[in-house]
Parts: structure tokens; C-alpha cells; sequence
């Protein structure tokens, strides 16, 4: 994955992060809530994120040489933790299953 597109798919976990913050945070609250209705700014971070999902879990199930095991474990981490584990693999996990891929299709 290039920069870039890490870049973007990282914006949905950034702009849910806040905004779950901004839950306990009253001050930040008001702020948001000036610009927007928090009920349509539940719609749009679930839609963020439901498209940031689906592309991570299409690139997870794309390697061909790695474990399903591990896989699975991916899968679930993103789709239970997204915000924290979305981050996670979008600028580690990713470079490691790339290299996995890689050194299994040698062998």
C-alpha cells in the first residue's frame, strides 16, 4: 500500500477517534455539534468506516500465502476494534503480510 492510501484509509479511524472522544468532552461536544447533528455525524463515521472496513478486509483475504488463521484474526480485530486496530495494520500489519506473502510464495 502506498502512502497515500494509507493516508486516506486512516481518516475514518482519526474522525471516529474524535468523535468518541468528543462524547465525554462537553467543550468539544458543542463544538462538533455546531457544525453538525450528532445523529448525522453517527451516519457519516459509520459510513467512513464501513467502507474502510470492507477495503481492509478484501486486502486481508487477497494474500494467497498467508495463514488463514491469521487472516481471521485480522478480520475480527478490525471489525471489533476498528479505530485502534484499523491504524494497527493499515501502517504495520500490512508491510508484514506483504513480506509474509512474499517469503511463502518462495518457498
Amino acid at each position: 500500500m502506498n502512502r497515500i492510501t494509507k493516508i486516506a484509509l486512516s481518516i475514518p479511524s482519526i474522525i471516529g477517534s474524535i468523535f468518541l472522544i468528543s462524547l465525554f468532552l462537553p467543550d468539544l461536544k458543542k463544538w462538533t455539534e455546531r457544525y453538525l447533528e450528532i445523529e448525522i455525524q453517527g451516519i457519516i463515521i459509520i459510513t467512513l468506516v464501513a467502507i474502510q472496513v470492507t477495503i481492509l478486509i478484501f486486502r486481508i483475504w487477497s494474500f494467497k500465502n498467508i495463514e488463514k488463521n491469521k487472516k481471521g484474526e485480522n478480520t475480527y480485530y478490525l471489525i471489533g476494534l476498528n479505530f485502534i486496530s484499523a491504524l494497527s495494520y493499515i501502517w504495520k500489519t500490512d508491510d508484514y503480510f506483504i513480506k509474509l506473502n512474499k517469503k511463502n510464495s518462495k518457498n
